[in-house]
């Protein structure tokens, strides 16, 4: 009987491992999707980049889209930036396995993703980003 608790044992101790590295993965993943979509054109991405607004309006949220603030529009001679700790937080704080919804805020970010595809281009990247960093963890 011995031998059977400590196959149990073993049993349970590489699936509480296999549980950790997958919601490590996930969470690692959405950060990077979020980053990719985050990308200014001229650093390589395709979200287009004036005064930063539409970059910085970013927002997670677990309880649905955060939606666009009408008459939200940039300041004249203001520069943005990107609050990435409001999002990486809540991607933090989400327990595995639930939906986090990630959406901008300013009044035209539907209007420039249907232009440009900044979040749908980076979404696309969802599996291969998951294979990279899986792979990253199993090293």
């Amino acid at each position: 009987m011995a031998e059977f608790g400590s196959f149990t044992r073993s049993v349970k101790g590489f699936v509480t491992r296999t549980k950790a590295n997958a919601e490590t993965v996930w969470r690692e993943a959405v950060k990077e999707v979020v980053e990719q979509a985050q990308l200014p054109r001229g650093a390589g991405g395709n979200m287009p980049v004036k005064t930063g607004y539409l970059r910085a309006s970013i927002r997670a949220s677990r309880s649905g889209v955060p939606s666009p603030i009408p008459g939200s529009r940039p300041l004249p001679s203001t520069t943005y930036s990107y609050r990435r700790s409001q999002v990486h937080g809540i991607i933090d704080r989400t327990e595995y396995g639930n939906t986090i919804y990630i959406g901008w805020t300013a009044e035209y970010a539907e209007i420039q993703e249907h232009r440009t595809g900044f979040m749908r281009l980076a979404a696309q990247n969802w599996q291969s980003i998951v294979k990279r960093i899986a792979a990253e963890h199993k090293r």
